[in-house]
């Protein structure tokens, strides 16, 4: 009814339909009466059909802006583990979860390497035959996980299921997905493995403050704070990969160049413990 209020003339028409439904002694529905009937439920779903276009319109437009907000922010870095902080706390704002996790693979050892958790540490490496990592690695896909404790290619270690602290839900879920620097056509370029991207874990509770990058404006996304990912997160989260794929590769070759000036070394363990 709050609807077809928003036609203006629909409540008199319906109002019209009353009174000649009470003028009789038992209630009897004529063909005019049911012309009008279905006229006005016509207009109330088109009404209907209008608002959700223009929801989705708004929502577009939001996936467009945290994604341009992201982009500025990491093309900021100036170093690998400048990305990769700068990566953790902005993913992990957006789709609320308690864990993001950047990988870079090394096409001369062809393995995944992840950074040093303090500065004693070595970088951890991984094969890609290990794994949901290895395995988005291996097939350039994105991968949504409801429940890690149901998945048979889920490694503890080389997943980061290990982690220092409190540890992870054993049911948590997981979208993860390959950094891929795809050339434009025609370039002659080759399409490039860069590394891998997961967030983990919902929180329980949203954000203490649920506003976009920057505080412009409410979070992009709608879903739930806790369990599975959205069709609409995985989604977003396809756009940020690409986004962040053509960033890291620009950070990754200044930071090789500026190595080699140096003559420091330039290899990809020695580039992750660089500040």
């Amino acid at each position: 009814q709050s609807v077809v209020s928003a036609a203006g003339a629909a409540p008199r028409v319906l109002q019209g339909m009353a009174s000649t439904v009470g003028e009789q002694d038992q209630p009897v529905f004529n063909e005019r009466v049911k012309e009008l009937m279905q006229l006005t439920c016509f207009v109330a779903g088109g009404l209907l059909a209008q608002v959700e276009r223009a929801q989705q319109g708004q929502r577009s437009m939001g996936k467009l802006h945290t994604c341009m907000d992201i982009a500025i922010e990491v093309n900021k870095a100036l170093s690998l583990h400048d990305f990769e902080q700068r990566t953790k706390h902005l993913l992990g704002d957006l789709f609320n979860v308690t864990s993001v996790r950047v990988l870079y693979y090394s096409e001369e050892q062809k393995q995944l390497f992840a950074s040093p958790q303090t500065s004693r540490q070595e970088s951890a490496s991984f094969s890609l035959d290990k794994g949901v990592v290895g395995l988005v690695s291996r097939k350039l896909q994105v991968l949504h996980i409801p429940d890690i404790s149901k998945n048979a290619f889920v490694d503890h270690f080389a997943d980061g299921m290990q982690r220092p602290g409190r540890p992870m839900d054993s049911h948590a879920s997981m979208l993860l997905g390959p950094l891929v620097f795809e050339p434009p056509v025609g370039s002659g370029g080759k399409t490039r493995l860069l590394g891998v991207v997961q967030v983990m874990e919902r929180r329980r509770r949203p954000p203490a403050a649920q506003v976009g990058i920057g505080g412009a404006s409410p979070d992009a996304i709608s879903g739930p704070t806790y369990g599975e990912f959205t069709s609409e997160e995985q989604s977003l989260f396809g756009i940020m990969l690409r986004i962040l794929a053509v960033v890291v590769l620009k950070i990754w070759k200044a930071q090789e160049l500026s190595a080699k000036h140096e003559g420091s070394p330039c290899s990809l363990a020695y580039l992750l413990c660089s500040k």
